[in-house]
């Protein structure tokens, strides 16, 4: 439900604020007061198309606010939050707000965070519903008719409709299958031959995981065998013998045995050494066992030209590998089991067109046959609907009025035939704004049930009827204002005496600007008002005393 609007700067509304009740709000003045801008601002709110043109001449940008509350909207509040946006806890109020700058730029938000156009369109959209003579967002648009009439029919026809839309996206799913099977059937030789090409040189070089980088290790061993040999030759000597040409020189193992003998001879004198001991002796152990490590390491390895050249040439056909289906062996391997599930499926391509083919005949059997039941489903559920439009029609002076509901596979439209004689036309052709009023209250009555929206706006709905009819249409409106807020812009006093809220526009000079203001009339306010819709400009205790009457009545 619409709380309050607040508008600034937008055409010739300066600033506005009102807040808005339950039930049935008219909104009345004489003709230019500005009744037509408030419904441009509220569509302006719902996402509607903005441009600098609605700026107030004089200003560089124009704002329109709405606070909701949105306990009706359990599927909105849901969108709003999903985005991060829901009010704090202490809360309830939902604020939707755009600002319209001269320079193009407009900026939509909700509860102060800004979302783009689209996102705050799908939000925003569904909060409102506004009729008019020429513009009924909904009605007035055939694509949205299946949809009421789907919503119209409760839960049984939904979950019908989804189910015949789940078969109808697996239909084309299979249908894109095949079709992309076809596409790849046009070069299935040469693809078959580039796969088992593919393969084939992978499977003859029989890349292992890891095997480049141990080769790239081997070869830097190889191409340093001598420096390695000699240099480890050398460490080995120092370690564990003194070698043939340093007979002076001891190894390091001779040298810590001796210091360890003389320890063992001295901690008899001094218990401290018995610590040194303790330490120097794994010193010992280390020393023996690195250079039988050393010794292992020369006796296994030798400089072999012949083994590096092989090594280098195994890394060159990695690598070679890796530049055609890498970057690294991992890859390759990974590209060899890709290639090889592709060219079996080529290979198998037949079996699997006939399979899919299958497929395609059986679930296309299973979506028409839903279809079917879909549109004979439909087909009652208009039968039903066109019987309670009737009687909304016959309530407002149209019994002669014929309504169809147009039933065909995955799409449904209203018709209508507003007077004997006439041909069956389609809603949005019907020519006479009266008539046209009367069909989409009788509607928006039927669908009430059904309808999504916690508010509805009606712009002069009543133009161009009088009488019976504007009471009929007056009684309609009340109706549904019971279950729905109801704002609707009249020039009818009959409609305006049943409103529960009675708001009045006025369009003030102040010597240099237009200025449009509005003001909740009360019920002395009221009869004023209500007697200036029914003579014009004329005043008299008569007409305020029949003004009253319509107020009791």
């Amino acid at each position: 439900m619409l709380e309050s609007l607040s508008v600034q700067n937008f055409a010739i509304i300066d600033y506005m604020t009102v807040s808005f009740k339950s039930g049935l709000t008219v909104l009345t003045g004489e003709t230019g007061a500005g009744k037509s801008i408030i419904i441009d601002a509220v569509m302006v709110l719902l996402g509607a198309r903005a441009s600098a043109e609605m700026i107030r001449a004089g200003s560089d940008k124009a704002y329109v606010e709405g606070v909701f509350d949105l306990a009706g909207h359990p599927d909105v509040r849901q969108a709003v939050r999903e985005l991060g946006l829901a009010p704090e806890e202490d809360e309830e109020d939902y604020i939707f707000s755009r600002e319209i700058a001269a320079g193009g730029k407009n900026l939509c938000r909700i509860n102060g965070r800004t979302l783009t156009l689209a996102q705050y369109r799908g939000i925003a959209g569904h909060l409102i519903d506004i009729h008019g003579q020429k513009d009924h967002q909904l009605l007035m648009n055939p694509d949205k008719h299946v949809d009421m009439l789907d919503q119209y029919g409760g839960a049984g026809l939904l979950d019908l409709r989804a189910r015949t839309e789940a078969r109808g996206r697996a239909l084309k799913d299979v249908e894109k299958a095949l079709a992309e099977l076809d596409a790849r059937e046009k070069d299935k030789a040469a693809r078959l031959d580039l796969l088992s090409f593919q393969i084939e040189e992978i499977r003859q070089a029989k890349p292992r995981k890891g095997e480049d980088l141990a080769l790239q290790s081997e070869i830097q061993r190889l191409a340093n065998a001598e420096k390695l040999l000699s240099g480890c030759r050398a460490a080995y000597e120092r370690l564990y013998s003194g070698g043939a040409s340093a007979s002076s020189v001891s190894s390091a193992y001779d040298q810590i045995s001796r210091a360890l003998a003389q320890f063992h001879e001295l901690v008899k004198y001094e218990n401290q050494i018995a610590d040194w001991i303790d330490k120097l002796e794994p010193a010992l152990y280390i020393v023996e066992e690195a250079a039988g490590a050393l010794s292992q390491y020369l006796e296994t390895t030798e400089v072999s030209p012949a083994r590096l050249e092989e090594a280098e040439k195994r890394l060159y056909v990695l690598r070679q590998l890796c530049k055609k289906y890498g970057p690294s062996i991992e890859d390759v391997l990974a590209f060899e089991q890709d290639a090889g599930r592709s060219l079996s499926a080529l290979q198998n391509s037949e079996k699997r067109r006939d399979d899919l083919g299958l497929e395609r005949e059986q679930t296309r059997a299973a979506y028409e046959a839903l279809s079917a039941e879909l549109t004979e489903a439909r087909k009652k559920t208009a039968q039903v609907l066109e019987a309670q439009v009737h009687g909304e029609l016959t309530d407002l002076l149209m019994d002669k009025a014929v309504f169809r509901v147009a039933v065909e596979a995955g799409a449904a439209e209203f018709h209508i035939a507003p007077n004997p004689g006439e041909p069956m036309l389609p809603l949005v052709k019907i020519a006479s704004g009266g008539e046209l009023s009367r069909v989409t209250l009788a509607l928006k009555t039927a669908l009430a049930q059904t309808d999504g929206c916690d508010t509805l706006v009606f712009d002069e709905i009543d133009a161009g009827i009088g009488g019976k009819s504007a009471q009929k249409v007056s009684e309609k409106l009340q109706a549904i204002s019971r279950r729905q807020q109801v704002l609707c812009v009249t020039h009818s006093p009959i409609l305006a005496a049943k409103a529960k809220q009675h708001l009045f526009l006025e369009k003030t000079w102040d010597g240099s600007r237009t200025r449009t203001g509005i003001t909740e009339l009360d019920r002395e306010g009221r009869i004023g008002e209500l007697s200036r819709m029914l003579s014009g400009d004329m005043d008299s205790e008569e007409l305020r005393k029949h003004a009253r009457l319509m107020l009791d009545g």
